[in-house]
């Protein structure tokens, strides 16, 4: 009996602010699977220790299509998407139901869940409905409801590749998958600047090639090194002192991995995530029109994506741009002189010591940094709802 665990998602950091309840299920001893949603997020599953394996969410629901006994399975799920909205939370009896027929593997999709369907996060409405909900509120509730242990102070570093020379370093981070969310190009640069004045060593990490603001930091002069692969990325942010970054992927892995972290992100506070390593700085509101944007595309609906299409999936988010009449960009109001006292305030520390090199494969040992004592003997609560046929090819051990 396997468990397959579906993001919340389908980018990096959608899986990034997963991993706590989907590793905390994998040291239970459960065997779990993972529902990768986009290329990159098969990237970071490949960095996962315990994982059993991963499939696209694609070739997992086109083996789904061809059993009959997830008829009645869809039909709930068409019922919920067609308004049933609360009614459909998961009860009891839902569980009986879908359980009837669906009786060996489980499947937790954390976007199947009134939290995610019924407003679209951080919107007027989520936050009149869920005052002060940010994204491990909604985390811990939807893992409740599936019976999945989340303890959010509890983090199990991924393994990696120690970069000795990166430990006093700080690493900038400007790209993120909609320019809406950028820092202003002069802004990193007149950061880098002082920085290299005080005699810091800073580093840039990011793709040129996908995205320009990189290659203008880049042809700036701001050092750079190369990350091919997720699991070399890991390794520069899992070594450095400090990470300094937008909203992104990569912030929430530097998170994860317990690096001292600058986040800054526009006025929507949804996905910040408070921890003692991190200090979230937050832009001013911006233009009506700039907000309006956000909150017209309605994603949250969608609680399986049939395609792997994924530069179609994002373009929404790819294309958005502030649209601010005033001059000034929605990131703008974050100023170089906060950035550098939220950096002051860091404590500097060699952030090797979070993570097991990817020599040692072993578990975290009792008592390291992040662990609590008793890791070993935690157990994960077992839910005996939502059970679905073996998939038909799954290459089970």
């Amino acid at each position: 009996m396997a468990i397959y665990f579906a993001p919340i998602a389908r980018l990096l950091g959608d899986l990034v602010v997963c991993l706590q309840p989907l590793q905390q299920l994998i040291e239970s001893g459960e065997e779990v699977r993972l529902v990768v949603r986009s290329e990159s997020q098969i990237g970071l599953a490949e960095c996962v220790p315990g994982l059993a394996g991963y499939i696209k969410e694609s070739e997992f629901l086109e083996r789904l299509s061809t059993n009959e006994s997830l008829d009645a399975f869809r039909r709930l799920l068409g019922e919920h998407q067609h308004g049933k909205g609360d009614d459909y939370a998961f009860t009891q009896d839902r569980a009986e139901l879908v359980a009837t027929g669906l009786n060996q593997d489980t499947l937790f999709n954390y976007r199947e869940h009134p939290l995610q369907t019924d407003f679209v996060w951080g919107a007027p409405e989520f936050n009149a409905k869920y005052p002060g909900y940010r994204i491990a509120h909604v985390i811990e509730e939807i893992s409740a409801t599936f019976g999945v242990e989340y303890d959010r102070s509890l983090f199990r570093p991924l393994l990696c590749n120690p970069v000795p020379e990166l430990k006093s370093s700080t690493i900038l981070i400007p790209g993120t998958a909609s320019p809406i969310k950028s820092w202003p190009t002069r802004s990193w640069i007149e950061l880098y600047q002082i920085l290299k004045a005080r005699g810091e060593k800073c580093i840039l990490i990011g793709e040129p090639a996908k995205n320009d603001q990189v290659q203008d930091l880049l042809d700036a002069g701001i050092p750079w090194m190369s990350t091919p692969s997720l699991s070399e990325a890991i390794n520069i942010l899992s070594s450095a002192a400090r990470v300094v970054a937008v909203d992104t992927g990569l912030m929430h892995l530097a998170v994860h991995q317990g690096v001292n972290t600058i986040a800054m992100f526009r006025h929507n506070a949804f996905f910040a995530r408070d921890y003692s390593h991190v200090q979230n700085l937050f832009a001013d509101p911006c233009d009506n029109e700039c907000h309006a944007q956000e909150y017209s595309h309605k994603p949250n609906g969608c609680v399986f994506y049939s395609s792997w299409d994924n530069e179609q999936s994002n373009a929404f988010w790819a294309d958005m741009r502030c649209l601010s009449t005033s001059g000034k960009e929605c990131m703008s109001s974050i100023t170089v002189g906060s950035v550098l006292k939220a950096i002051d305030r860091s404590v500097i520390r060699v952030g090797v010591s979070r993570a097991k090199s990817r020599k040692d494969r072993s578990r975290q040992d009792a008592g390291a940094p992040g662990i609590e004592p008793n890791l070993k003997e935690r157990k994960v609560a077992k839910i005996e709802a939502g059970r679905m046929p073996a998939l038909p090819g799954s290459n089970r051990t």
